[in-house]
């Protein structure tokens, strides 16, 4: 069976990490297919490039789509990641929301963070020890519960 999940303000790199590394710890029984979005179309790519890096290291088999709107992303969903608040309406449906509020763990500028994604992305570096320390993450907990 197939689980759909959105994660909107996906481009938020400060918290985008953690989430990717803790979704990456996931080993339910459901292939998971994630739909993102981000009002900044390039940041929401990058960090589909990085969960694509994170999901193959750790060999975690999920589908991972960028979608134009929020909206679109929401669509069909079983459950819903907030990494920033979002400004604008949206029609969430009646499914379980997880707004990440953790306190951010790198002292990164928006450009570090950037510098960071594309070691990853070009495999300069692997992201085991960002992996290795979501392996408890509340939002993990939160994934089993879905």
């Amino acid at each position: 069976m197939l689980q759909r999940l959105s994660i909107l303000g996906f481009g938020n790199l400060e918290v985008s990490f953690s989430v990717v590394a803790a979704i990456s710890n996931f080993f339910g029984e459901r292939e998971i297919e994630l739909y993102t979005w981000d009002a900044s179309k390039e940041q929401c790519d990058i960090m589909c490039r990085v969960t694509r890096v994170f999901l193959k290291v750790n060999r975690t088999p999920f589908i991972v789509y960028s979608l134009e709107t929020p909206d679109l992303a929401l669509h069909a969903s079983d459950g819903a990641i907030l990494c920033s608040p979002i400004d604008i309406a949206l029609d969430i449906p009646t499914f379980d929301v997880a707004t990440v509020d953790w306190k951010i763990k790198r002292d990164w500028g928006r450009d570090e963070a950037k510098f960071q994604a594309l070691r990853y992305i070009n495999r300069e570096e692997y992201p085991s020890v960002e992996i290795y320390t979501e392996r408890q993450s509340p939002l993990l907990d939160w994934l089993k519960t879905l």
